[in-house]
């Protein structure tokens, strides 16, 4: 039997800036994860990071700001006690507590809160802004979440806490999908008004110069 009826609903797509990239660099890949379902066991880099991430959306909020306070002033993240002591719980949690990969979490944290993490200048949105971006032609739909979003007079900055081991080349952060992706969700969903978007990352593993951006 023929079908002829292509009114039958189909079930949405609902893309992100991660899975468009996988696509892009490998489709077998994507295949495995995506359509098969195989589970992502990760890997100590990835779990480094969401240690960091989970550190950071609690200090920007307002209740533990005293912990920020108390880093700060004694120069190191382990000043609080109580911050050392979530990090160590999900190191183990992770089964990642190495000697290095202790190290490696500080300092990657450290560099994070040196980078304007309260954004002084601007309006601090709350972390984890989830969008959905819906376009009807082109058809599509894009999901994420935006780490950090600081709103100025003019422009808006979108921070993106990044933990890999290498830096962006030039055409990876000019044809970034990720930055893409935030800049139409800043301009379609959260602040039409406000045209400039700039993207910065911020690179954990870089403490000398960690900052990339992109403004398209």
């Amino acid at each position: 039997m023929i079908i002829t009826d292509l009114s039958i609903p189909k079930k949405d797509q609902i893309l992100s800036a991660s899975t468009i990239k996988q696509l892009e660099d490998c489709s077998w890949l994507h295949y495995v994860k995506k359509i098969l379902m195989v589970p992502d066991i990760g890997n100590d880099g990835s779990k480094r990071g969401s240690i960091s991430h989970l550190i950071f959306e609690l200090l920007l909020n307002y209740r533990h700001h005293h912990h920020f306070t108390l880093i700060m002033r004694r120069g190191f993240v382990a000043a609080s006690k109580s911050i050392e002591r979530l990090i160590i719980k999900h190191l183990n949690q992770q089964g990642i507590n190495t000697p290095e990969n202790r190290e490696l979490v500080f300092d990657m944290i450290w560099v994070g809160l040196n980078q304007d993490f309260y954004a002084e200048d601007g309006v601090l949105r709350d972390p984890e802004q989830e969008f959905l971006i819906e376009s009807k032609e082109p058809y599509y739909k894009i999901r994420g979440v935006i780490d950090q979003m600081a709103v100025y007079e003019d422009r808006i900055i979108v921070k993106d806490f990044k933990s890999q081991k290498s830096k962006f080349t030039q055409d990876e952060l000019l044809n970034n999908i990720q930055a893409m992706t935030y800049t139409l969700a800043c301009r379609k969903k959260f602040y039409p008004n406000i045209k400039r978007v700039i993207v910065r990352f911020i690179l954990l593993r870089f403490p000398d110069s960690p900052i990339q951006e992109v403004e398209f």
